[in-house]
C-alpha cells in the first residue's frame, strides 16, 4: 500500500498561503502600543507626579500608567502601554510636598500633602483618551489648568 504525496503537498501549500497571510495582517505585532507625552499645569511642565490610565471597556486590559519627570514628561514602553482601540478615563496627581500639614484632620501628628492638581483630573477625572486601533506608538500632551470649568 502506497501513500500518495498528493494530499501532504497541499498540506504544505496551505500552511505556507496561513502563515503568508498571518504575516501580512500583523498577527505577530503587540497588542499594546508605547506612549508618551508631556503633562503641564497653567502652562508649566509638571515637576513630577503620575498618570494613570483606567480601562473604560472590560477588553481594553489592565489598568496602565507612569511616574512623570521633572520636566513633565512621561513614558510607557509597550509592554505596560495601553490596548490598540481601547478608550481609557485618565488620572493624574502630583503631590506638593511643601503643602505638608500637621493640622488635617488625618493627619494623626505626621504630615498629609496635597495634590497639586484639581481633582477633577485625578479621583473624579472626566479625562478621556481613546487609542487608535492602527497605533504603533501613541503621543499624546495634557494640557491642565488650576481654574477647572465644570
Amino acid at each position: 500500500m502506497s501513500v500518495s504525496s498528493a494530499p501532504w503537498r497541499q498540506l504544505q501549500g496551505m500552511t505556507c498561503i496561513m502563515c503568508a497571510l498571518a504575516a501580512i495582517s500583523g498577527c505577530g505585532r503587540s497588542a499594546t502600543v508605547p506612549m508618551a507625552g508631556q503633562v503641564t499645569l497653567d502652562g508649566a511642565a509638571l515637576p513630577s507626579g503620575e498618570i494613570v490610565l483606567i480601562p473604560m471597556q472590560t477588553n481594553a486590559g489592565p489598568t496602565v500608567g507612569a511616574g512623570i519627570s521633572d520636566e513633565g514628561r512621561y513614558e510607557m514602553p509597550a509592554s505596560h502601554g495601553p490596548r490598540r482601540g481601547g478608550k481609557y478615563r485618565v488620572e493624574i496627581r502630583s503631590i506638593d510636598p511643601s503643602s505638608g500639614s500637621t493640622k488635617h484632620p488625618l493627619s494623626r501628628g505626621k504630615p498629609v500633602f496635597l495634590d497639586r492638581i484639581p481633582v477633577e483630573y485625578n479621583a473624579e477625572s472626566r479625562l478621556e483618551l481613546s487609542i487608535p486601533d492602527d497605533a504603533s506608538d501613541f503621543q499624546h500632551d495634557f494640557n491642565l489648568t488650576s481654574d477647572v470649568k465644570h
